[in-house]
């Protein structure tokens, strides 16, 4: 046996392509296994220990989490598999379809590409302190395999976008939007997309089942923003919820629109005698079926000034 003649992979020479494109991340974490088919358990062989023979391969089950802090062109990058479809100029509107494309990581040791992978959840992030506005994927896919030929191409570099240029708004009656301080905001999309294996071992089919999309955030409890809970407490009007994130040049925007969003009531606490009291609010879109056609669930308002 030859010893390595390296003794650690650094993070910090890592790499990930995004369908073509090289960019920055934070983290990859990698949940993906093989199954080993046994019955150990079960089977009486004479031994405690399972006998060697009596393993198999099984499924290939291949799902990972992907952090980026976000920029207009990874936006762009992402937009068409994040279950939107552009349908005038920078607005991209919830379609309800699935598409897949690779994602190629340099983790040093060796290069992996994952094909096929399908976006199962999208959380952007941005609160009050140092941290950009941050995108987590949840994804899976169909195969990751070694490939140590793979090529990276660098993709553009844009600048990332920060908490302190965020806009909340409400328009509850739809006479207006009236904007709210935050402290915090997270955008879910959650598709909790069924997968199924058939008589082979990598995944056959990924069915986009129910897609959940809420806003959640949280405003100061005060005479100026009670309403916001008392007038949702104990009925179900639809209200329409604006997110804004911006470039400090507010060149590059992102806006994310629910127009019949449903509010999820959770009276405020109060925590301590140390504490504020805020008032944490979620919304949920839901598709306004008043309208002909139908209004959509959600929809991401996009301009990159590159």
């Amino acid at each position: 046996m030859t010893a390595s003649t390296s003794t650690a992979s650094a993070a910090v020479d890592a790499r990930i392509s995004l369908d073509g494109d090289k960019y920055c991340f934070g983290k990859f974490l990698d949940r993906s296994t093989t199954e080993r088919v046994q019955n150990h358990r079960n089977a009486i062989c004479g031994t405690a220990h399972p006998p060697n023979h009596r393993v198999i391969v099984g499924r290939e089950i291949v799902e990972f989490s992907l952090l980026l802090d976000i920029t207009a062109d990874i936006i762009d990058t992402l937009l068409p598999h994040m279950t939107v479809t552009n349908t005038s100029g920078t607005i991209w509107t919830s379609n309800e379809t699935l598409t897949s494309f690779d994602i190629v990581v340099d983790k040093v040791g060796q290069i992996h590409t994952y094909t096929d992978c399908r976006i199962a959840r999208w959380t952007f992030r941005a609160q009050r302190g140092s941290m950009p506005v941050s995108l987590q994927l949840d994804c899976v896919a169909v195969s990751e395999t070694e490939t140590p030929a793979a090529t990276f191409t660098a993709g553009p570099i844009g600048p990332i976008y920060g908490f302190t240029s965020c806009d909340f708004e409400i328009d509850p009656d739809g006479l207006g939007y009236d904007e709210y301080q935050i402290d915090r905001v997270a955008i879910i999309s959650d598709l909790n997309i069924f997968r199924q294996w058939n008589n082979q071992a990598q995944l056959t089919d990924a069915l986009l089942t129910n897609q959940e999309t809420l806003i959640a955030t949280s405003t100061p409890y005060t005479a100026g923003t009670k309403d916001i809970y008392w007038n949702n407490k104990d009925a179900v009007p639809d209200s329409a919820i604006r997110v804004t994130f911006k470039t400090q040049s507010d060149a590059d925007i992102l806006i994310f629109n629910l127009p019949a969003a449903k509010f999820i009531p959770k009276s405020p606490d109060i925590p301590n005698k140390m504490a504020e009291i805020r008032l944490n609010h979620t919304w949920q879109a839901h598709i306004d079926t008043s309208t002909t056609p139908d209004t959509a669930a959600f929809n991401i308002d996009h301009t990159n000034a590159a």
